[in-house]
């Protein structure tokens, strides 16, 4: 021998280049395959959650449609041609009655409580407004400057309110 020693048949380069093709190849194929995995398992999640979301949507579709029903109305608007007109403390309330009943006395309430509404009357102007219905000559007209001095005398509270009002003549008038 020459003195150089032969590993093999010469193709040793050539094979070790197979060799790492192969595994490259190996690798790749691995590779894909793990990656081809990943997309499938988000493709599965990806549907499971739009079936979750259509779900949900179908729910809050049931849900808006319930609570339409709770809804109050919308009142009907006025139209600006026939809007009420501003208060007026000149506006003329019906008369209390000197003598009624409790179906009279509540008709009374009834057109008072319009007037009020309809004239946008501030809280504090109901009282004098009403007050200025009483006759001056009758039962309720003395008895409501009693209730008033009363009221100052004793409680010293600001002025009565119109629900305490109606309910003092109640209590007055309407009492057996």
């Amino acid at each position: 021998m020459d003195g150089k020693k032969k590993n093999g048949s010469g193709n040793e380069t050539h094979d070790m280049d197979q060799d790492a093709r192969h595994l490259e190849s190996r690798v790749d194929n691995f590779s894909l395959n793990t990656l081809a995995n990943d997309i499938n398992k988000i493709l599965r999640c990806t549907v499971s959650l739009l079936d979750k979301f259509e779900d949900l949507g179908t729910r809050l579709q049931r849900i808006e449609a319930e609570l339409k029903k709770y809804q109050p109305k919308p009142k009907p608007e006025i139209p600006t041609e026939e809007k009420p007109p501003p208060y007026n403390p000149n506006i003329c309330l019906p008369t209390f009655p000197d003598k009624f009943n409790l179906d009279v006395f509540c008709n009374w309430v009834k057109e008072v409580e319009f007037y009020f509404e309809y004239y946008r009357v501030p809280k504090h102007e109901k009282i004098d407004l009403v007050a200025n219905t009483l006759p001056l000559e009758g039962e309720a007209f003395k008895w409501w400057q009693d209730i008033q001095k009363l009221n100052k005398k004793v409680y010293k509270n600001g002025p009565f309110g119109w629900t305490e009002m109606k309910m003092l003549f109640m209590d007055k008038f309407l009492s057996p």
